[in-house]
């Protein structure tokens, strides 16, 4: 009984989430990008939607299907998706040090690191560096708050529309670490 109730919470927390993502990048970011931006970002979206709802609702006829779409499985689907949106994120945040010499030489060695960042964590993602890491969720919170104080750094004076950017990077990862350590923590309780 306390498992399927957790499970339904995670459930309407996951679906709360979506919704409030797709708000945000429809109304706010999306008008912003360039087309290929707008696609790019809401094929992503989709995707992400499209696994989350396979994996967590979809009951698999095969051990195939089932590898395929279960969120807690490596190289299936759910996380080769995660893997390469957060190495485009790291290719992006690569691309903005690369392009903006205008900007001071500490700025594009903030996103130089950024871009590091999180091609580690695709790669993390991928070949499952942190399960062999002890309190992986304390160092991995650490580097998230790190970077939030450097994106606080970097945008402190930045244009509203800049700042808005950059709070995505936080909020996305603050989101990605409460997903990952909900997995962690409820998946025996729900009967996983």
């Amino acid at each position: 009984m306390l498992g399927s109730l957790l499970q339904l919470v995670l459930d309407l927390l996951i679906f709360s989430f979506f919704c409030a993502a797709a708000a945000v990048l429809f109304r706010w970011l999306s008008p912003r990008y360039v087309f290929a931006a707008r696609a790019l970002a809401g094929s992503f979206l989709a995707a992400q939607a499209l696994a989350t709802v396979m994996g967590e609702t979809f009951e698999p006829p095969t051990a195939f299907a089932r590898w395929f779409w279960d969120l807690d499985t490596e190289w299936n689907f759910a996380t080769t998706l995660a893997a390469t949106q957060l190495v485009l994120v790291g290719a992006i945040a690569l691309c903005l040090a690369w392009l903006s010499a205008k900007r001071p030489a500490w700025k594009r060695v903030y996103f130089v690191g950024v871009g590091a960042f999180f091609f580690f964590l695709g790669c993390d993602e991928l070949f499952m560096i942190h399960e062999r890491l002890f309190y992986w969720e304390y160092l991995y919170a650490a580097l998230g708050a790190a970077l939030t104080l450097g994106m606080a750094a970097v945008f402190w004076n930045a244009s509203r529309i800049e700042k808005l950017f950059a709070a995505c990077i936080p909020i996305g990862l603050a989101a990605a670490a409460v997903g990952a350590i909900s997995f962690d923590v409820f998946s025996e309780p729900c009967g996983a």
